[in-house]
């Protein structure tokens, strides 16, 4: 891999979960299932697009690492032909969030040792792309001038949802970065009405970290894993057969709930409010979307695209 100039912000783009769960809501005319975050809503642009045209708010697209899933090649291929191949992380299957992060991960800090990294999902909607471009910035600014900090974009919810984690700020804390106190991961709906009254905000899993911090904290909370990455991955370049012997056996794991949730004390957290934004991975919060998306233009079909 070519080295660009080192201590840039990389921008990690988490693009190769199966979207089962939605899969009912994601299908085309055809009968053919389209992974959500290649699911195009108003046919016209992907999930992963506004990912992407996210992403292009606080980096050029030569620091874009999309990590994908071989399985969904059809997609993705085309979509990404304007990133440099090697940019490109393939999984050989989707083992979970924890994997998602770390194998990107450990492909930039192989390119750029001071590297800081951003992480975005591309299940996202967002209505004011402007704000959620405002509160990354804010949070690199604070990453750049304190490398051990881990700032996450926590949503200040409008409802309550149990599917979502939740991210409570120490009292006390002030300004557009406070500090984590607590981090709980989709509690039950009683607890989740009392974070929400208590000033809980929800976890977007988007965040800015330094890139060496961050692998840090995953070899404090899954050293096993880190090891196991670790040990395909030499002089920054992966056997892809190795990469797919680790696959075979690896365990899902959730980024959140297994690194962040494990280890809290470096988390810091910038509240949003008032960008529209939604997580589309659950039935119920994409069959919302597509509705309203339906009585506000009745005419237009919302398709996605389908493997020829």
């Amino acid at each position: 891999m070519s080295t660009l100039s080192h201590g840039g912000l990389w921008v990690i783009l988490l693009a190769g979960g199966d979207g089962k769960r939605v899969r009912a809501l994601t299908t085309t005319e055809a009968g053919v299932g389209v992974p959500k975050q290649f699911w195009k809503l108003d046919g016209q642009e992907s999930m992963l697009g506004w990912a992407l045209r996210r992403a292009a708010g606080i980096a050029p697209p030569s620091r874009f690492i999309p990590v994908v899933s071989e399985a969904h090649r059809f997609w993705w291929q085309r979509e990404l032909s304007h990133l440099p191949p090697a940019n490109v992380v393939v999984q050989p299957a989707n083992r979970g969030t924890a994997p998602g992060v770390l194998l990107p991960l450990l492909r930039i800090l192989s390119r750029d040792p001071e590297a800081t990294v951003a992480v975005l999902p591309s299940d996202h909607f967002v209505a004011n792309e402007g704000i959620i471009r405002v509160a990354l910035l804010d949070a690199l600014a604070v990453v750049n001038r304190h490398r051990s900090r881990v700032v996450l974009i926590g949503m200040k919810p409008q409802s309550v949802d149990v599917g979502f984690g939740w991210i409570m700020a120490c009292r006390g804390s002030h300004g557009p970065v406070r500090k984590v106190s607590r981090f709980i991961e989709k509690p039950d709906r009683i607890t989740a009405l009392r974070l929400k009254r208590q000033g809980g905000l929800v976890n977007s899993l988007m965040l800015v970290a330094c890139g060496a911090g961050l692998l840090r904290m995953f070899k404090k909370t899954v050293p096993a894993l880190v090891d196991a990455f670790q040990e395909v991955q030499r002089n920054g370049t992966c056997d892809a057969s190795e990469v797919r012997a680790l696959y075979r056996h690896l365990p899902a794991s959730d980024f959140s709930k297994e690194v962040l949730q494990s280890d809290p004390r470096g988390l810091w957290v910038a509240p949003v409010s008032n960008s529209g934004w939604n997580d589309l991975g659950t039935p119920m919060r994409l069959k919302s979307h597509q509705n309203s998306r339906i009585s506000t233009h009745p005419v237009e079909r919302v398709l996605g695209e389908s493997p020829r």
